[in-house]
C-alpha cells in the first residue's frame, strides 16, 4: 500500500499508513516497556520483595500458586523483560495479522474499500456458506484452523528455544526440588497459549460475521488447540536433546542457534504433506477428521517417548556440562 500511495500520489493513504505503522510500534512499546522495567528491578528491591513474601507464607490463609503456574509466570517475566526474547517470540504473532489489517484499514479510509463493498462481501460469503452442506464446510474449517495455527507457531521460536533461553540458569533449576518435566511442561504451555491467541481471535471474528454453525466452531476450536499442542511439543524436542545453554548474550541463544531450523523446516514439511493429502484424497471430510485423532496421538507419543523417556537423560547431560 505504501508503494501504491507514493506512485499514485495518494497522500491521504500514505499518511494514514505511516500513522498506523507508528501507532502499532508505539502500542507495542507501551505494552512491553512497563513489564520490562518491572522485571529489571534492583537487588535491594528484590530483597525487599523476598522478605515480604516470607512473611506472607507464615499466614495460614495465604494462597500459594500451583508449581506449574509459578514456573509459567517466571518464564513469562523473563521473556517480557528481555527485549530480544519479546521481539522474537511475540512480534510474529502481532505483525503478521497487522500486515493484513493495516492495508485494509488504509484502503477503507482512502476510499479504495467502501462499507457497501464490505457488506456485499459478507452477504456473498454468508450465501455461499448457506448453500454449502455442513459436511462440505467442516473439512475447510479444520484445514484453515490447522494451517493458520501451525503457520503462526512455526514463525515463532518460543518453544524451539524454550530450554536454550534459560542458559546457565538450568543448572540452578536442577538444584531446586522441582521435577525437570514440570519445567518442560510450563514451557510447552506457554507455547500453546501464544499459539492459540491469534487463531482464537480470528475464529471469534469470523463466527460473529458469518454466523457459523456451532459444530463448525467447536471443530475449529478443537483443531486450534490440538494443533498448538502438537506444535509446541514437537518444537521443544530438539531443544531438550541439544539445548544451547552456554551463551554470552541472548542473541546467541536465539539468532545464532541453528538447531531451531530443524523443527521449523520439519513443521513446514508436515504442513505441506497434510495440505497435499487434503488435495489428493477424495474424502476430504475423513482426512480432516482423522487429523483430530492423529494430532493428539502424535503429541502423546512425542511427549512420552521422545521427551520424557529419552530426552531427559540428554538434557541432564547438557546441564552437567554448564
Amino acid at each position: 500500500m505504501l508503494t501504491k500511495s507514493v506512485n499514485n500520489y495518494y497522500i491521504v493513504s500514505f499518511g494514514l499508513s505511516i500513522i498506523l505503522s507508528i501507532g502499532l510500534l508505539y502500542a507495542l512499546v507501551r505494552l512491553i516497556s512497563p513489564l520490562y522495567f518491572k522485571g529489571a528491578i534492583g537487588i535491594s528491591e528484590t530483597s525487599k520483595k523476598t522478605s515480604k513474601r516470607k512473611v506472607k507464607v507464615k499466614d495460614k490463609d495465604a494462597k500459594i500458586d500451583p508449581l506449574i503456574l509459578t514456573l509459567i509466570k517466571t518464564d513469562v517475566k523473563n521473556i517480557l523483560r528481555t527485549p530480544l526474547f519479546a521481539i522474537n517470540y511475540l512480534l510474529s504473532f502481532v505483525l503478521l495479522p497487522a500486515f493484513m489489517i493495516i492495508p485494509l484499514i488504509g484502503q477503507f479510509f482512502s476510499g479504495g474499500i467502501s462499507i457497501d463493498l464490505i457488506k456485499g462481501f459478507i452477504s456473498e460469503g454468508s450465501e455461499i456458506l448457506n448453500m454449502m452442506d455442513l459436511n462440505e464446510i467442516i473439512p475447510y474449517a479444520i484445514l484453515i484452523s490447522f494451517t493458520i495455527t501451525f503457520f503462526l507457531s512455526l514463525t515463532s521460536s518460543v518453544s524451539s528455544t524454550a530450554i536454550s533461553r534459560e542458559g546457565e540458569r538450568m543448572s540452578f533449576y536442577k538444584s531446586l526440588p522441582v521435577a525437570m518435566m514440570s519445567i518442560i511442561d510450563a514451557k510447552i504451555l506457554i507455547g500453546i497459549i501464544l499459539s492459540v491467541t491469534i487463531p482464537l481471535i480470528i475464529l471469534i471474528v469470523v463466527t460473529i460475521i458469518f454466523s457459523l454453525n456451532i459444530v463448525v466452531v467447536l471443530l475449529s476450536l478443537i483443531t486450534i488447540i490440538l494443533t498448538a499442542t502438537f506444535s509446541s511439543v514437537f518444537d521443544i524436542v530438539v531443544d531438550v536433546y541439544k539445548p544451547k545453554l552456554l551463551w554470552d548474550n541472548e542473541n546467541q541463544a536465539i539468532k545464532q542457534n541453528f538447531m531451531i531450523m530443524i523443527p521449523m523446516f520439519s513443521s513446514m514439511l508436515l504442513l505441506g504433506i497434510f495440505i497435499f493429502i487434503f488435495i489428493q484424497v477424495s474424502n476430504q471430510l475423513l482426512s480432516t477428521l482423522s487429523l483430530i485423532i492423529v494430532l493428539p496421538l502424535l503429541s502423546y507419543l512425542v511427549y512420552r517417548i521422545l521427551i520424557k523417556k529419552y530426552g531427559l537423560a540428554y538434557l541432564d547431560k547438557a546441564i552437567e556440562k554448564v
